[in-house]
């Protein structure tokens, strides 16, 4: 006998099945065995295991982006305000 969960168990607490089946077609869900003779799908913890290792390394990954996003945006918004100093120091010599 195989230990899992069911996709409805394994969903509990995090997402909702559709969510699940939807992530599933992104590649996003635990791999799901299928039981022969049954039409019952099982997440091992294995799998859930893997799962989530996947999920925390594209977190991170998302996480890292999100820093560097920033970091530019700030870089980018530092370098108007210098312009607009510089700008506003030559408009205020030439008077």
């Amino acid at each position: 006998m195989l230990i899992g969960k069911s996709i409805k168990e394994f969903c509990v607490g995090r997402f909702s099945v559709p969510t699940f089946y939807a992530r599933r077609k992104r590649g996003l869900a635990p791999e799901v065995i299928y039981i022969p003779g049954q039409q019952k799908a099982i997440i091992t913890a294995k799998a859930e295991r893997d799962w989530e290792k996947k999920i925390q390394s594209k977190e991170a990954q998302r996480l890292v982006k999100r820093e560097r996003e920033l970091r530019s945006a700030q870089a980018r918004l530092a370098g108007q305000k210098a312009a607009a100093v510089k700008a506003a120091k030559r408009k205020a010599a030439a008077r």
